[in-house]
C-alpha cells in the first residue's frame, strides 16, 4: 500500500527551505525513495528546487552541508489493510 503524505510542518522556519548539502545529490532520493516530483527549480540566490506529492509541497534549499539550519517533519499515513479472518 501506498503511504499518503498528508502535510508538511515546520520546526523553525519554513518548510519550503529544507536544507539540503547538495541539490544534485538530494532530489533523486527524494524522487525515488520518497516519490516526491520536482515542480520548479531556481539557482539564485542559491540552488533551490519545490517538490510536490499528495497535495503537499517541500522545498530543497543548498546550504553546503550547514547543519544548524531548519528542517520540517512530514505527516504521513498509510491507509489500512483489509482484515483477513
Amino acid at each position: 500500500m501506498k503511504t499518503i503524505f498528508q502535510s508538511a510542518t515546520r520546526i523553525k522556519g519554513d518548510a519550503t527551505n529544507l536544507p539540503v548539502e547538495n541539490l544534485e545529490a538530494a532530489i533523486p532520493f527524494y524522487e525515488t525513495v520518497m516519490g516526491f516530483q520536482v515542480v520548479s527549480r531556481k539557482d539564485e540566490p542559491h540552488k533551490s528546487a519545490i517538490l510536490a506529492r499528495d497535495g503537499i509541497q517541500i522545498g530543497l534549499a543548498e546550504n553546503g552541508g550547514d547543519p544548524s539550519q531548519d528542517g520540517c517533519f512530514l505527516k504521513s499515513t498509510m491507509p489500512r489493510q483489509p482484515s483477513v479472518n
